[in-house]
């Protein structure tokens, strides 16, 4: 991409591609075009937000994602934060819509799941604190209820499956 303007992103290659709004997925680390932006960050480069998600000194310029960090709080970057401020700017931009001021946003720790190796995971939940098989198992049904369509679902089912029977496939061509 070489240029974002008010409604056409042009690419590199001399195209134009019209937009009305545009959503920006970007890496774990700061991008030369985030480096750029003449918008307040932080000391690793994430762009701050204030409680709406809107980068300060702006009226209508969010911020979500590994990219982006609250003045106040310093949020992880982590699905389960993006995931929250994805919603949390869907429920806003549909509440402007309406001529409605939206809530602050507010992040809800889930807690951690994590595959450690070895059929083992740990678990660290504001109720349950575990490790081993059976949090193994429990990291594999959640993980499962988080994919969105059921093709994922399937296939991923289908990949422990052949990797528990064939072990995991680690060549390449």
């Amino acid at each position: 991409m070489k240029e974002v303007q008010e409604r056409t992103i042009l690419l590199h290659d001399g195209t134009t591609i019209p937009h009305g709004l545009v959503v920006w997925s970007t890496g774990i680390g700061p991008t030369k075009l985030l480096q750029s932006l003449p918008f307040p960050k932080n000391r690793v480069s994430r762009l701050l937000t204030d409680e709406f998600l809107r980068v300060p000194g702006t009226k209508n310029i969010y911020a979500a994602g590994d990219c982006a960090t609250s003045e106040d709080e310093n949020y992880p970057a982590t699905a389960q934060v993006a995931q929250q401020e994805g919603k949390y700017l869907s429920y806003s931009f549909n509440h402007i819509a309406r001529g409605k001021t939206p809530e602050p946003f507010r992040y809800k720790n889930l807690g951690m799941l994590a595959y450690i190796g070895d059929r083992r995971a740990l678990a660290d939940l504001p109720n349950v604190k575990g490790r081993g098989f059976a949090t193994f198992l429990f990291w594999r049904s959640a993980y499962l209820t988080r994919l969105v369509s059921m093709k994922n679902k399937i296939l991923v089912l289908f990949d422990w499956i052949k990797a528990s029977i064939f072990g995991r496939d680690i060549s390449s061509f």
